[in-house]
């Protein structure tokens, strides 16, 4: 057998072994996902099953998925997944935009004995909002496919070092890194105000049911594992808030 036979050979049975269904801990049949079988069922229908169920039924989801699945798969439907939230948010800018540029022309009426630097500042923040909302709604959403699988990967690692520090970890980094990938189904609400808010916390849920499942753990260590990330971010910001007033209060007459 030729290199190029046994190449071919080891391609097929490495994609093989990762589409064979396969018993998790709770003695589920796990298989790929609807998205992993797109070549079957159609993209359009993987994407919308995939989404449906992952939001739905997130409990028999998380059930069946291999945590040695192709991490490519994960990576595809997150990034359509944010990619369709933040298309979604570019019009929405521009409506946020004209609402503020009316307040502010409203306020600009209501005061005609502003002082003129206050004035200045007003004009120009009704230019930039009558000129730049469009073009900034489309910066953003080419940036946000362009860097959004580079913070995927370096949210896994993150996320993953926790799990290693609370024992649910069994399963590697590439079933964490596939986690992370598929609970992102909520967010693709998350350009819509309010709405997006609860997007963020129902997928940060779905994180943790996702994490006990795949890596085989419990639901406390996961819940500790994914918000121990949130807890300590909000405790550097809340330092770093401490530390600035703190210095603006020392320079502050009297």
């Amino acid at each position: 057998m030729s290199k190029a036979d046994s190449g071919t050979g080891g391609e097929y049975r490495r994609r093989s072994a990762a589409f064979r269904p396969s018993v998790g801990a709770r003695g589920s049949i796990r298989g790929p996902t609807p998205w992993e079988r797109r070549s079957e069922i159609g993209v359009i229908q993987a994407l919308i099953d995939t989404w449906k169920t992952s939001m739905f039924s997130p409990e028999p989801f998380w059930s069946t998925v291999r945590p040695d699945g192709p991490w490519q798969d994960s990576i595809y439907y997150a990034w359509i997944i944010i990619g369709i939230g933040a298309l979604i948010q570019v019009p929405l800018r521009s409506l946020q935009s004209a609402q503020i540029r009316r307040v502010l022309e409203q306020l600009q009426d209501s005061m005609k004995n502003i002082p003129p630097d206050a004035q200045d500042a007003i004009n120009r923040v009704l230019d930039h909002l009558g000129g730049a909302s469009l073009a900034s709604g489309i910066f953003g959403f080419i940036m946000t496919l362009i860097f959004y699988p580079v913070l995927l990967f370096i949210g896994s690692a993150i996320l993953h070092l926790f799990c290693m520090l609370f024992g649910c970890a069994k399963n590697g980094y590439w079933a964490t890194f596939r986690v992370s990938a598929y609970a992102t189904s909520p967010l693709v609400f998350y350009g819509i105000p309010c709405l997006g808010f609860i997007a963020w916390v129902y997928s940060l849920v779905l994180s943790i049911l996702g994490i006990a499942r795949v890596q085989d753990s419990t639901v406390g260590r996961a819940t500790a594992a994914a918000l121990s990330p949130v807890v300590l971010s909000c405790c550097c910001c809340c330092g770093v808030f401490t530390l600035a007033a703190g210095a603006i209060a020392h320079h502050l007459p009297g």
